[in-house]
């Protein structure tokens, strides 16, 4: 009897434990974590304007950039080696300009900060050395094993840490937009998590930057956005660190370099003079002492004179000193956490050779970098303020860098974390009241009494459950319950991490597409020329489809023409218009695929409904779900012929199926796409070898693949048919829809519609998939023909099967064109139709087309799931497809692996 009831104990507490990490993530607060200096990755590209100090350190170093002309400045190995410390330095650079009074780039060096909102610019300063510098990584995966997911409820908000911010009424444009930008980021992070205010995680000078932002905000701004603000490691007064940087360089903490290279680089950031020891907090200490002078934190002007750099005084002085002098209290929850008992930095000594030689240090406690004096400033500074909370707290050992990377400091730091979250209601004592559902503002004490099962009215506005052992016939119900549900539990908690992998792979349109205007383009009309659209980023992209001005005739054709390919008979392959350069932004997340255009969210919606339903199956973008969006206006080539485009596609998807499959436990990856998207990736599958297959690849959900292609596309090279946009002439978009590889690719298959199915009937002619090359002539598209015959027929001629798991959801019972009838006018006019059944876009007879292609496959797996009155493109939108399509989904979606419950 004992042994019966400690098992449904146990289970009951196990069944509480599990709901409690179940809950825990929907009530978390949204948290955003602020780097220090040098934690975050910086890009730099170079402009004709840049002057390189040497040879070696020309526009053409380093020889790896993008397309754009951007590399990663910091952090970069080769800043190790002297030659290219150099060249480091000469770009890392800031200058005071007394006429901006402020600072500015390097001539000729732009800079950027990659991955704002996100921690990945946080988790390592070099992606390909991962290990080595690691920053924030540790941190991070402690939040998301609380249940933090990037993007959602965790955030990052690199900067560029060279700059710093000034006092009132001088300028500091870089810092001052940071700090706009963060308290945008704070106010979305917000609204975004049901208005929950946010809790900041800053480490070093990132707290400086919050403060100030918390202190240039309104209190009612404060308290509505503001949970808590927690400030690891932070030089609240700066640090006698800075005074060896300014005075001999210190390298960034890169070792192997020589401090006097960067030395003058490191004077140069507007950050450092911020760094400077406080008069405030250090008063009269002494931070240097040379064979002449003594200096303190009241002499910091006649010790940057002394050091050779008189060039700083004057920012110092009027845009420093001011925020040294107070450190106002925000009126919101502060924690600071920080290490002792690491040896500091706290007075250098320098000999006859002067400030060009490593000083003699004495050291006194702190973290490693900053003293204990500055790290407890606030100590003393609000020590009177009677509404500001502060708690301190202290581990000892812990150093400025291991804070959050040693597993001891990062727990402490969780903890702290984890007492501010669920609405900091959830205490040890209300485990009891979680198990039955009671109000959370209500701790209820229960007893498991021996009795039976029953209702207990306590008082409360909730009912309460009481269970025992005595009555023989519900303890066997109580252990059961107990059992189940902790399963049931279990299993929901489980599920996420059980996921597979999986990536979206769009179809024709189905993702933005952006473009950028060169020197080589020759616009169609003045309204076309390089100055429309006015609104490009700084690198001159501008969106491309879908953007709304594209209905209106004249801009309609400017889009024309510069979506327009032409197809190059020396290179056998297709290019874009020249001078039109583009690119897909946003591969492997699903941003680019939730709708076509950011600003008309609801009307240019695409598959937003079907990636809200997987993240409500537990899928997180970027880390179990993935998106693969392409140029759709390119295909494939048979065997033998150039495909550029359309082959990087598939090696760039190949790429994100073994990175997905990698980052997730080595689970194979789920494929689902959509129309095109299907052709796309059953190419990838059978143009790689069967192991692969079997190694990466769970299972392919095809949504509306056009296997034998479709009427439609007939008719769009007939007489266009404007990609679905209303209020266009389609013939304004005709000329560029037949330049479209991919649309070749979709014309009837002679192989699935046959000799028999007419086509297009005219006053002249009759013509069938067989006829397609007459078709092409007579509408007066003779130059697709080769393009078509050589490249697109024998990827027609037949559908190899790939030998993994492959499931075809379809919509059916929508009027689809199978038949166009044209008349005298010819295919300048629209046709009329005779419809058959389909999805509304692609004809069922393609739609079906694996099942007579696979039928004698032995090796081959295939399912059909039609789903009546679904077409082409709400099959990804409807609520009721979406249900089915999630359902499939989940048969094969989960690697779930239940636990045995034993009973005692």
């Amino acid at each position: 009897m004992e042994m019966k009831g400690l098992g449904l104990i146990m289970g009951m507490v196990s069944m509480a434990v599990m709901w409690y990490e179940c809950q825990a993530s929907s009530n978390l607060h949204p948290l955003i974590l602020v780097p220090g200096s040098g934690g975050n990755q910086l890009e730099a590209r170079l402009t004709d304007g840049y002057k390189p100090s040497s040879l070696l350190c020309s526009r053409s170093y380093p020889p790896f950039k993008d397309k754009e002309g951007w590399f990663r400045l910091w952090f970069r190995p080769a800043l190790l080696v002297s030659p290219f410390t150099q060249c480091f330095a000469d770009r890392m650079t800031l200058y005071y300009d007394p006429q901006l009074d402020d600072y500015v780039n390097t001539p000729g060096v732009e800079t950027r900060v990659p991955s704002f909102g996100s921690t990945r610019s946080l988790l390592y300063l070099d992606p390909h050395l991962k290990r080595v510098t690691a920053y924030m990584g540790a941190l991070v995966k402690a939040l998301e094993h609380m249940g933090y997911v990037d993007g959602k409820t965790l955030f990052g908000a690199p900067y560029d840490f060279r700059y710093g911010l000034a006092a009132d009424g001088h300028p500091s444009r870089v810092g001052s937009k940071f700090l706009e930008d963060l308290k945008d980021l704070i106010e979305k992070a917000s609204t975004s998590n049901g208005g929950k205010p946010v809790i900041l995680v800053s480490h070093s000078l990132g707290g400086l930057f919050v403060l100030q932002l918390l202190n240039r905000n309104p209190p009612s701004w404060r308290q509505k956005f503001i949970k808590h603000f927690v400030a690891l490691a932070t030089p609240w007064g700066g640090a006698v660190q800075e005074v060896h940087n300014l005075a001999s360089g210190y390298t960034l903490g890169a070792p192997l370099v020589d401090p006097l290279l960067v030395r003058g680089q490191q004077r140069s950031s507007e950050s450092n003079l911020w760094l400077i020891p406080s008069p405030k907090v250090f008063g009269a200490q002494p931070f240097a002492v040379t064979l002449n002078a003594t200096y303190t934190a009241n002499d910091v002007v006649q010790f940057l004179n002394d050091i050779g750099f008189s060039g700083g005084i004057h920012p110092y002085q009027s845009r420093i000193v001011p925020l040294l002098e107070r450190l106002p209290a925000p009126a919101v929850p502060v924690t600071c956490i920080f290490g002792s008992g690491v040896k500091t930095a706290e007075t250098l000594f320098y000999d006859e050779s002067g400030f060009d030689k490593q000083p003699e240090i004495v050291y006194g406690d702190g973290d490693g970098t900053v003293n204990m004096v500055s790290l407890e400033a606030l100590q003393l500074e609000w020590a009177d303020q009677q509404n500001q909370p502060l708690k301190t707290i202290r581990i000892e050992g812990a150093s400025h860098i291991s804070i959050f990377q040693d597993e001891k400091a990062v727990n402490r730091i969780v903890k702290e974390i984890s007492a501010k979250l669920v609405n900091e209601s959830t205490r040890e004592g209300e485990i009891n009241s979680l198990l039955f559902n009671q109000p959370r503002r209500e701790v209820l004490h229960h007893t498991v009494v021996c009795g039976d099962v029953r209702i207990a009215d306590s008082g409360s506005e909730s009912p309460r459950f009481q269970f025992s052992l005595q009555n023989p016939k519900m303890k066997g119900l109580g252990l059961i319950f107990a059992m189940v549900s902790m399963a049931v539990m279990w299993y929901t908690c489980q599920a996420s991490s059980n996921l597979h992998p999986l990536i979206l792979v769009p179809g024709s349109g189905g993702n933005q597409l952006e473009a950028r205007l060169t020197d080589g383009y020759k616009p169609s009309s003045l309204l076309c020329s390089r100055l429309y659209p006015p609104l490009k980023d700084k690198e001159g992209w501008f969106r491309l489809w879908f953007d709304p001005a594209q209905v209106v005739g004249p801009f309609t054709q400017c889009f024309a023409q510069r979506m327009m390919l032409y197809y190059d008979p020396q290179l056998d392959d297709y290019v874009n218009t020249p001078g039109v350069e583009t690119r897909v932004p946003s591969f492997g997340s699903t941003r680019s695929l939730l709708h076509l255009d950011p600003h008309l969210k609801r009307i240019t919606a695409y598959m937003g409904p079907l990636v809200k339903s997987l993240e409500q199956m537990g899928y997180v973008d970027g880390e179990t779900l993935f998106g693969a969006p392409y140029d759709f206006r390119y295909g494939l080539a048979a065997d033998g012929h150039p495909s550029r485009v359309g082959s990087k596609f598939l090696e760039d998807l190949k790429d994100l199926i073994e990175k997905a499959s990698t980052s997730n436990g080595g689970k194979p990856v789920i494929l689902v796409s959509h129309s095109l998207g299907g052709l796309f990736v059953l190419q990838l599958l059978n143009r790689n070898p069967p192991a692969w297959r079997q190694k990466f690849i769970k299972h392919f959900v095809a949504l509306s693949a056009p296997w034998g292609g479709a009427v439609q596309e007939v008719h769009t090279l007939a007489s266009g048919y404007t990609l679905g946009v209303p209020l266009v002439d389609p013939l304004l978009v005709r000329e560029q829809q037949r330049s479209s590889e991919s649309n070749l690719w979709l014309m009837p298959s002679p192989k699935v519609f046959g000799a028999k199915q007419p086509l297009v009937v005219t006053l002249n002619a009759t013509y069938t998939a067989y006829d397609i090359v007459q078709f092409l002539n007579d509408i007066g598209f003779p130059e697709g023909i080769h393009p078509y015959q050589s490249r697109t027929v024998p990827l027609l001629e037949h559908l190899p099967a790939p030998e993994v798991p492959v499931t075809c959801i379809i919509g059916s019972g929508v009027r689809t064109s199978e038949t166009l009838f044209y008349d005298e006018s010819g295919f300048d006019r629209q046709p009329e139709i005779v419809y058959g059944d389909g999805d509304g876009t692609v004809n069922m007879v393609s739609l079906l087309a694996l099942e007579s292609e696979w039928a004698d496959q032995q090796n081959q797996s295939l399912k059909m799931v039609t789903i009546e009155g679904a077409s082409h493109t709400s099959i990804i939108k409807d609520e009721n497809a979406l249900n089915r399509i999630v359902e499939e989904i989940s048969e094969f979606g989960m690697a779930l692996n239940f636990p045995i419950l034993s009973c005692l």
